[in-house]
Parts: structure tokens; sequence; C-alpha cells
């Protein structure tokens, strides 16, 4: 029996082989989680501007959570992502009875995606030391 070329079994470069060294993209929340990444790289906030209510939402979140606490960190992951995602519907899409469920979904999805959550977390205990630090001057 001869393997054709790209077949999974042969041994080809055409084989699964260069699949796994590629980095996983998109998702449900990749461009969300894409944004948490650029970001944090460029050492910003996780919101444009520091009086963006989005990020203020954030700060709240994260003065009244304690991070150390993996129930409590989950809890904030999960308001953080309903806060986000509430933030960035439409005037439309706010007005629409179903937004508060809709939020409420897509926030638990968030809340149980892994990079989503370490970035989250990463970004929430950021803004928890500026803002102890900023009480404490």
């Amino acid at each position: 029996m001869k393997i054709r070329p790209g077949s999974p079994f042969g041994s080809s470069p055409t084989s699964s082989e260069p699949v796994k060294g590629k980095k996983r993209s998109g998702g449900i929340f990749g461009a969300l989680v894409e944004g948490l990444q650029e970001a944090d790289a460029a050492g910003a906030p996780a919101a444009p501007s520091a009086d963006s209510p989005a990020r203020s939402a954030l700060a709240a979140i994260a003065a009244q959570s304690n991070l150390a606490n993996p129930e409590e960190a989950a809890a904030a992951v999960r308001q953080s992502a309903q806060s986000l995602l509430t933030f960035s519907f439409s005037d439309d899409i706010q007005s629409s009875p179903l937004s508060e469920r809709m939020a409420n979904d897509l926030a638990n999805l968030a809340a149980g995606d892994p990079r989503f959550r370490r970035k989250m977390l990463s970004i929430l205990s950021r803004l928890k030391t500026e803002t102890t630090s900023h009480v404490a001057k």
C-alpha cells in the first residue's frame, strides 16, 4: 500500500507536524485577548484612557477583590469580562431586553477561557497595585 503525500499517516512535511508548531489563534475571545495583550505589551492600562469607564470599572473590581483567593479571582474575572462586554456593546444591543443575558452568557464563556483568565488576572493585579500605591501616597 502506498501512502499519499499529505496523508496524516505519512511522514511528509505536509502531515500534521507543521501544525503542531503553530500558535493557536482566533477562538471566541481571540480579539479580546489580543487587545488585552497589546495593551499589556505597551505597558498601558486595559483601556486606552486613564479616565475611561472600562478602566474605572476594572480598577473598582480589582480594588474590592481578593485575587489571592481562587473563588474571588474567578468571580473578578467573570465580572471584568461582563463589564468589558457591556462597554463594547452598541447602543442597539444595550437597549435590547436580552443584552444582560447575552453579557452574562458571554462573560461565563470568557471566564472559562484560560488565556483570557490569565491575562485578565494580570491586568487586575496590576490595577490593584496601582490603586493601592495611589492610596498610599
